[in-house]
């Protein structure tokens, strides 16, 4: 029964991604009603291309800081990539602050602390 049932799953989220993608929302949870583990590395690495995928997708435009200097989306992407690795930054201008603070607020706690300007 569970063969016949995986095999359902298979051809439904098959055709679900031929036609407009989400298959695994059929697949995934068929999987683990099944026993399957989900630390299985395909599970996981499906798992993840697909959170992955939707960050690719973002569409930056430039942004001028006060400064004059043009901040391209190539140097966003590298930024947040950036702000993705570290554990901490300890020095940042402003201008970049309101940038991680808008663009990225689950980043906000890598920044250092405002210091008042006096």
């Amino acid at each position: 029964m569970t063969t016949i049932i995986l095999i359902a799953a298979a051809f439904l989220g098959g055709a679900l991604n031929s036609l407009a993608g989400g298959g695994t929302l059929v697949t995934f949870p068929t999987l683990l009603l099944a026993g399957l583990d989900p630390n299985d590395g395909g599970i996981r690495k499906k798992l993840a291309a697909g959170m992955k995928k939707k960050e690719e997708h973002r569409v930056y435009l430039p942004r001028v800081l006060g400064s004059g200097q043009v901040m391209m989306p190539a140097d966003l992407r590298r930024l947040h990539k950036y702000m993705l690795e570290i554990e901490h930054i300890s020095v940042i201008s402003d201008e970049v602050r309101a940038i991680v603070e808008e663009e990225w607020p689950e980043l906000v706690h890598k920044l250092p602390p405002k210091t008042p300007r006096g």
